[in-house]
């Protein structure tokens, strides 16, 4: 049976199977009780600082059940020293809070963008947003109670906060909450060590992660999913990882404001399904128009800065966002088609292409990082002039042994672009 019901005009959630589903080892943190709560509570909300996993958890929970609203950030999940404890509880249990309810259009939680393609903005979510989308994904996953879910992605970030806690705890999975699988000390073997040791059944991960792991090849034990999403994932990762452990890999579209959008299963096919109850359609420049439940008008076709190309059978092709098409001398090119290039030159294991305003004819150049052993700036230079006019050939190019990520694991383009805040002599030249 499901703790999370959807009834008419608003949701209940079971707190107290919350609070037994947990597992690992984690810093205590904070007593979360009632005085912590006041101290911590602002006029717009109660802004979360906790510093492990389990903590988190719990301090949503005492937040939810005092009707009050989340504030959630790059602050939210503070990285500890403190001594791992077992079991210590860091909520005030009590009992006449057991089941939390929900008026649906009650905002629950204000989340930050990423910031990937700009400053982060604040997004609330209410709760027919947040529990809606929640049981599609206990459906479409088919999660149970005889499910682990592990997860190394930050629980603050929409995706990591549906697919590691909120579907779970809805569909009464376990949940492995150990200082092991916090982002900040991720290790591709002391995860295999949990996996194994916690007999997880899904694990929750980035792009980054997911590479990591397919390199250490180590035994994933009973594994039988694997979802990955906040930044691209590569087809032949996903085929490889595929092979190496037997386990099917679903890579997830969506965006904090968004929500889930469609998922693939990548090793197989490069286009998208939409989730169920989410509608894509495009106009004639590619832009998408979305309707979906997840919205904050639900159902209403809102057009988004993504492109795709649709299907007769509802698949689509992921273009990438709008914004990422840029003026170099006059002509337009789509960053990506630069990064997918670059992508094909031996040696290179990953790329990101940036646009940096000048003042000339040009309006802008393009500037490449790729991530990759043994390479050098000619070389690049000459596969992407077989592959591009002069134009577009990168003005600059940075050679990284991995593209910067952010706290979430989707890579950083404000930290990509300080890796050209320096001449370097011989890096620059064409």
């Amino acid at each position: 049976m499901l703790n999370l019901r959807k009834l008419d005009g608003y949701f209940q959630l079971k707190r107290t199977s919350l609070l037994s589903s947990l597992l690992g080892v984690a810093p205590a943190g904070r007593v979360w009780d009632q005085a912590t709560l006041q101290e911590n509570s602002g006029p717009n909300g109660v802004p979360l600082q906790t510093h492990s996993r389990k903590e988190f958890i719990h301090a949503l929970s005492l937040v939810w059940a005092a009707e009050k609203k989340a504030i959630l950030s790059a602050r939210s999940h503070l990285f500890s020293t403190e001594t791992p404890q077992e079991d210590r509880k860091t909520i005030e249990d009590a009992s006449n809070n057991s089941l939390l309810t929900f008026e649906s259009e009650k905002p629950l939680i204000t989340l930050l963008t990423s910031g990937t393609i700009g400053e982060a903005k604040a997004h609330d979510k209410n709760a027919r947003q947040l529990f809606s989308e929640t049981l599609a994904l206990v459906n479409f996953l088919a999660l149970n109670s005889s499910d682990t879910v592990l997860a190394t992605t930050p629980i603050h970030h929409v995706y990591g906060l549906l697919f590691s806690l909120l579907a779970p705890w809805a569909a009464g999975a376990k949940i492995v909450a150990d200082k092991r699988n916090e982002p900040e000390n991720f290790h591709p073997l002391q995860i295999a060590q949990l996996v194994r040791h916690h007999r997880v059944t899904r694990l929750i991960l980035v792009p980054a992660h997911l590479r990591a792991i397919l390199e250490a090849k180590p035994n994933l034990g009973d594994l039988k999913q694997v979802v990955c999403s906040a930044a691209p994932l590569a087809q032949e990762d996903a085929q490889a990882f595929e092979k190496q452990f037997h386990v099917e890999v679903l890579d997830v579209l969506g965006s904090t404001e968004t929500g889930g959008i469609a998922t693939r299963r990548s090793a197989l096919s490069t286009r998208w399904l939409p989730l169920p109850g989410v509608r894509v359609n495009v106009r004639a420049d590619q832009r998408v128009l979305l309707s979906s439940p997840f919205l904050s008008i639900p159902d209403q076709a809102v057009l988004t800065e993504e492109r795709g190309i649709v299907h007769a059978d509802g698949s689509f092709e992921y273009l990438g966002r709008a914004d990422n098409i840029v003026k170099v001398g006059g002509k337009r090119i789509d960053l990506e088609e630069v990064s997918c290039y670059a992508r094909q030159i031996k040696g290179v294991t990953d790329a990101l292409t940036l646009s940096h305003a000048v003042d000339s004819l040009r309006g802008c150049e393009i500037w490449l990082v790729v991530a990759g052993r043994d390479l050098d700036r000619k070389s690049i230079r000459e596969g992407l002039r077989a592959q591009l006019p002069p134009t577009f050939v990168p003005r600059r190019i940075r050679i990284v042994e991995r593209l910067p990520l952010d706290e979430r694991g989707k890579i950083s383009k404000a930290n990509a672009l300080k890796l050209f805040s320096t001449e370097e002599k011989g890096r620059d030249a064409l």
